[in-house]
């Protein structure tokens, strides 16, 4: 009996833990952040996964030039027939002499070419071709960069929907507190049936705006599960972290570009180097290739050494450098563009956050007037002397200041972090 209850005890502390852990699992899944959802876009995006194929790629890349450096085993084989064969006369007094060989020549042989210099041609060209490589990775990055805009498009779209929603609660719950109100003065007869059912009709009309709203949200979060592969809901929490500083990816891919045309030019200067290989070549031909009077099939061996060097090529190296001279100045033009390009739109966005935040200063004096207003308009319904038309009027007005308001400080946060994206923006 005492090890069943220590049992059933147990039992209890395993539920425990685990309803504990399950619970602090499902707490962990109903808040996230802006910098989390960016990581999650681009983690779900296609192209994130390229970025192995490409080092991949320059692995293999990097094996075939060792492979160039081994020596190459060949079968080859060739043929021939010409129009007139070497004849030699050996015109000896009594025994004259006369050797003429057949008129085509055929032989099959195995060759061994090892290269002992190659001028680090094969590495050279290994070197461009990684770097290719490595400008597409930077292209990769480049495109998934836009994908951190979108998502805080997003992101400030569900934050303006909650503003909009908290502000119309509030003012429902006013609403709800004025209609009490106004009941009680029914019953005493200083209000109408009609001021109440306006002020219902207010409410509904308030009630409806707050579940369009949700449904506007919930569109929202649906895109956004596509886009980061979640399962977030509407009661999840959106959180705008900071933003911090760093480099736009195309710079990087600048500086990538620039590098593959400084190792382009390596090219030309390794094939101007000395190359030298061995050889050997064992076979079988006829005649035989190595003695031109033996005419039978015969076998034949021969060894030696491949020496190359080129002392001239005309300019061409020359011409191919100024070539990617020219090339590296397009480089360097693209980049001012594009730099100049970002300071004319850091400005424009400065700009436009100046102006709202002088709108919003505007609205805020405006709204303090309107709130006068209200309170005025209110005495005067409890007087009689205002109808609660008067005063839903005003308070219309009123709530249409403070949800222009509540939109326009969403905004210059979202424009705050749209510039800082635009300027770089770190993950890490």
């Amino acid at each position: 009996m005492v090890n069943y209850l220590k049992k059933i005890d147990r039992l209890r502390w395993i539920l425990l833990i685990t309803g504990v852990l399950s619970g602090a699992a499902l707490w962990g899944q109903t808040a996230t952040s802006l910098t989390e959802c960016i990581d999650l876009a681009t983690q779900q995006n296609a192209l994130s996964s390229t970025q192995d194929a490409y080092q991949k790629i320059q692995e293999l890349n990097k094996d075939v030039a060792q492979l160039a450096k081994k020596p190459v085993l060949s079968v080859e084989s060739d043929a021939m027939i010409q129009s007139e064969a070497l004849k030699f006369d050996l015109p000896i007094p009594m025994h004259p002499i006369t050797k003429e060989l057949p008129l085509y020549k055929a032989k099959l042989y195995g060759q061994l070419l090892y290269p002992i210099l190659n001028g680090n041609l094969p590495e050279v060209k290994t070197n461009v071709l990684n770097q290719e490589m490595n400008i597409k990775q930077q292209e990769t990055k480049t495109k998934l960069y836009g994908i951190k805009m979108k998502v805080a498009e997003l992101f400030y779209g569900i934050h303006l929907l909650d503003s909009k929603k908290q502000l119309l609660e509030s003012i429902k719950n006013d609403l709800n507190l004025k209609r009490a109100q106004l009941q009680k003065a029914v019953k005493g007869g200083v209000a109408t049936k009609l001021d109440v059912h306006r002020l219902e009709a207010e409410i509904v009309k308030i009630e409806n705006q707050i579940s369009d709203i949700a449904q506007q949200k919930k569109g929202l979060v649906q895109i956004l599960n596509t886009f980061t592969g979640a399962k977030f809901t509407a009661q999840t929490q959106f959180k705008i972290d900071a933003a911090e500083q760093a480099e736009r990816p195309e710079y990087q891919l600048f500086r990538e570009y620039k590098k593959k045309l400084n190792l382009t030019k390596n090219i030309s200067l390794a094939e101007k180097k000395l190359k030298l290989s061995a050889f050997a070549q064992a076979g079988v031909g006829i005649p035989n290739p190595i003695n031109l009077f033996d005419d039978s099939f015969s076998p034949y061996g021969i060894a030696g050494l491949k020496l190359s060097w080129p002392i001239t090529d005309w300019g061409k190296s020359k011409k191919i450098g100024q070539q990617l001279d020219i090339q590296q100045q397009l480089v360097d033009k693209q980049e001012q563009a594009f730099t100049l390009q970002q300071n004319i739109m850091d400005v424009q966005m400065a700009t436009e956050i100046d102006n709202i935040q002088s709108a919003i200063t505007g609205e805020k004096k405006r709204l303090k007037m309107q709130e006068v207003i209200v309170d005025e308009v209110n005495k005067l319904f409890k007087n009689g002397v205002a109808t609660s038309l008067d005063y839903l009027t005003e308070v219309n007005k009123k709530s249409q200041i403070q949800l222009a308001i509540a939109a326009k400080e969403i905004q210059i946060q979202f424009l705050k972090t749209k510039q800082s994206i635009q300027k770089g923006w770190s993950m890490n």
